[in-house]
């Protein structure tokens, strides 16, 4: 429920930010170029956000409940 109400309020929050948008990138292939890379950037600077704000924790906190890190781990 922590992870439905999570995503739930970032779609929100990303629709709204949307309608202010500065420039739109393009469908062809350095607009899917740039959106991998842009995508990437912004994981990047969730996961850490994730171990900080204690809101993000409650739906991460099951990728570091295991002992053993491996794949399945790692997605979790």
């Amino acid at each position: 429920m922590v992870i439905l109400g999570t995503k739930s309020l970032f779609f929100i929050f990303y629709a709204q930010l949307y309608e202010y948008r500065i420039f739109t990138i393009g469908t062809n292939l350095w607009g899917w170029v740039a959106h991998f890379i842009a995508i990437d950037f912004v994981f990047y600077l969730f996961h850490p956000a994730s171990h900080r704000v204690r809101f993000l924790w409650a739906s991460h906190v099951n990728h570091h409940s295991s002992e053993h890190l491996n794949f399945a781990t790692a997605l979790r």
